[in-house]
């Protein structure tokens, strides 16, 4: 499955492109890593890219990197306004994990190791009309 982000996140808009109708025959479900956003106070975007670029070993396209650690807070922002149950600290704010070549703690779990299950089941429990969201299935 591929979101295209094409700035999904702020304008609430977005083709998801699968080989199946959503969430089947795909590994989305068993996914249990979290999405890597800049969302702590002590952190930013281009210190996610720092780390990235890092860890990437000069395989990495800065321009395309740095597009996408950008768009990542808004990102999960979005997820969890459709309804995404990313894990919280008690005081409500972000439970993040620091985790693999971060610096920082910037991994946004849902459901503990259910992150893809989460998400799964929060995009297709939302209309497609609330979202100008698109599916398209294709066999490739």
């Amino acid at each position: 499955m591929i979101w295209e982000t094409n700035h999904a996140a702020l304008s609430c808009t977005g083709t998801i492109a699968a080989v199946a109708p959503l969430g089947a025959e795909a590994s989305s479900l068993w996914a249990q890593g979290g999405l890597a956003a800049a969302m702590g106070d002590d952190d930013a975007p281009a210190l996610q890219l720092a780390d990235t670029l890092a860890a990437g070993a000069a395989l990495c396209e800065e321009a395309i990197a740095g597009r996408s650690v950008d768009a990542a807070p808004a990102a999960v922002k979005h997820l969890a306004r459709l309804g995404v149950a990313f894990d919280r600290r008690a005081d409500g704010a972000w439970r993040l994990g620091l985790e693999a070549a971060h610096g920082r703690n910037r991994i946004v779990h849902a459901t503990g190791d259910g992150t893809g299950r989460e998400i799964m089941r929060a995009l297709r429990s939302t209309p497609s009309t609330a979202c100008s969201r698109s599916t398209r299935t294709a066999r490739w």
